[in-house]
């Protein structure tokens, strides 16, 4: 019996082979494991955010890859629905920091470029900043909302 206590993310790429001999990143099937074997103080909550959604993506979608994007910037999520449409999402703790924020809206932004029909979505554990100024398009959502509005 396979116990699925973990399940890995490949770059996304129309190879196989770039798909096969770029890294994987690696996801905990329950993600309170990652709490329960970090010390309290040293909890990443960034992390934490991103294994829970990845684990919600990877139930509903069809596939699931993390994105690079020609300019060098990651995106943590490009998400293919069953009916095909692609979603771009990036996971981020906190926006209050404007250079954390820039950093994040640029990297979907760019792979938007490259996959202009995606959804773009920027996760965070709470409300962005009302002075946050954003791309038309791009939804700023806490983490927690997301969960919510999920079809179960």
């Amino acid at each position: 019996m396979d116990a699925f206590l973990i399940f890995t993310v490949p770059v996304f790429s129309r190879s196989e082979r770039r798909r096969q001999v770029n890294p994987r990143k690696l996801y905990l099937a329950d993600h309170a494991l990652a709490a329960a074997f970090s010390p309290a103080s040293g909890l990443d909550h960034g992390h934490l955010l991103e294994n829970i959604v990845a684990c919600e993506l990877s139930r509903e979608s069809r596939d699931l890859a993390y994105y690079r994007t020609r300019d060098g910037f990651e995106v943590d999520f490009l998400a293919t629905s069953h009916d095909g449409n692609e979603h771009l999402v990036q996971v981020c703790a906190d926006l209050s920091e404007p250079a954390t924020r820039d950093r994040e809206v640029r990297a979907l932004e760019s792979a938007h470029k490259e996959h202009p029909a995606a959804s773009r979505t920027l996760l965070c554990m709470g409300d962005p900043p009302p002075d946050a100024a954003l791309p038309p398009g791009l939804r700023v959502v806490p983490v927690w909302k997301w969960l919510g509005s999920r079809s179960s």
